[in-house]
């Protein structure tokens, strides 16, 4: 087990111009990652992502060890 990247992918409608977010997974390497974790801490992050839980919390989260 590694570090592993927590990426959010941006999609951009070519015709319209508008940008939304995209699929939530990881990877062990992108220079766009926004939080990098172990393997099993990085799913449940990814997890928490999908539920809605904003990134300040989830940092929260991991600096009072809540997530493991």
């Amino acid at each position: 087990m590694g570090t592993y990247f927590i990426v959010r992918e941006i999609q951009k409608d070519q015709e319209t111009g508008e940008v939304r977010d995209g699929e939530i997974h990881f990877t062990d390497s992108n220079p766009y990652a926004i939080a990098y974790a172990e393997e099993s801490i990085a799913n449940r992050v990814i997890d928490l992502l999908r539920e809605g839980t904003s990134l300040n919390n989830i940092r929260e989260m991991l600096q009072n060890r809540h997530i493991r």
